[in-house]
């Protein structure tokens, strides 16, 4: 801010950025200490190659996705057996077909 309580408008600070003046020099605010970038997301879902080294997580998966759905009445057990039959097939094509269902 001037001395006289003037303020420097939005087009003016883009151009200082861009001309190179940093965030500290503009403002007096170490930008690195305030900002920090959001973590990289976590898939929560195995990859295909995590599932083919441990073919026996894929019994317990295919159990509690079939109970979580039909538990809150998305999708008849019919329909849930096959869903997950084709995203079992999908992800490990060379996998045995299942056939407790």
């Amino acid at each position: 801010m001037h001395k006289d309580g003037s303020r420097p408008d939005f087009n003016a600070v883009v151009k200082l950025l861009q001309a190179g003046a940093s965030v500290e020099t503009l403002f007096g605010v170490d930008y690195a200490d305030t900002h920090r970038p959001a973590p990289e997301p976590v898939s929560a879902a195995p990859s295909p190659e995590f599932l083919k080294a441990h073919p026996e997580l894929l019994e317990g998966f295919r159990e509690q996705l079939m109970e979580d759905l039909m538990k809150k009445g998305l999708v008849p057990e019919e329909k849930v057996k096959d869903i997950v039959r084709q995203e079992i097939e999908r992800l490990l094509p060379s996998a045995k077909p299942i056939n407790k269902f």
